[in-house]
C-alpha cells in the first residue's frame, strides 16, 4: 500500500505517526468523550495497521484521522472521528475515499463497522459511501450501548 500523503483540495490525507497522537487524543476526546480510545489503544493499532491508519490536514492542522485494520479480503474501520470544528468541510469524505482506494489495492472484498444508531450523523455519512446495516448488535459497546453493523461490499 502506498505510504504517501493525498492531497485533495485544502485536505491532506497522511500515513499516522506517533507524534500525530497528542492531536489525535484531543480529536477522539472531543468526539468520544464517554468512550474515547486511550493512547496505549493507537498505539497499538499503529503497530497492528500501520498502512491504513491516516489522518487528514486541513489547513496545515491535524483535523481527523481514520484507522481501519485489514486481514485476508476483509476489513474494519475501527474509527473515523472530525474535530467537531471541521464537520462537514470534506474531511471525513477525504478520509474514506483515501482507505476505500487502498483497501481496493489491497484486493479487500468488504468493509465492515460499527457505529451506534443513535449516531443518525455517522449512518448517513457510511451510507454515503454504499455502507448498508448488516444487523443490530445489542450491548456492542462498553458501556452496554447497542450497535448497528455496516458492511460495503467493494
Amino acid at each position: 500500500m502506498d505510504s504517501g500523503y493525498l492531497e485533495c483540495g485544502m485536505i491532506a490525507v497522511y500515513p499516522f505517526r506517533l507524534a500525530h497522537l497528542s492531536r489525535i487524543m484531543e480529536i477522539e476526546l472531543a468526539s468520544f468523550p464517554d468512550s474515547a480510545y486511550s493512547p496505549a489503544m493507537f498505539r497499538g493499532l499503529h503497530r497492528n495497521c500501520p498502512d491504513l491508519f491516516l489522518v487528514a490536514k486541513r489547513s496545515g492542522r491535524i483535523a481527523g484521522y481514520m484507522v481501519t485494520c485489514a486481514e485476508a479480503k476483509r476489513a474494519e474501520i475501527i474509527s473515523l472521528a472530525v474535530d467537531p470544528a471541521e464537520r462537514e468541510a470534506g474531511v471525513g469524505a477525504a478520509l474514506m475515499e483515501r482507505t476505500i482506494r487502498k483497501l481496493k489495492r489491497a484486493e479487500i472484498r468488504t468493509i465492515e463497522l460499527a457505529v451506534r444508531p443513535e449516531n443518525t450523523a455517522a449512518l448517513r455519512f457510511y451510507r454515503r459511501f454504499g455502507f448498508t446495516a448488516i444487523k443490530r448488535i445489542a450491548g456492542y459497546y462498553e458501556d452496554g450501548g447497542d450497535a448497528v453493523w455496516m458492511r460495503k461490499w467493494m
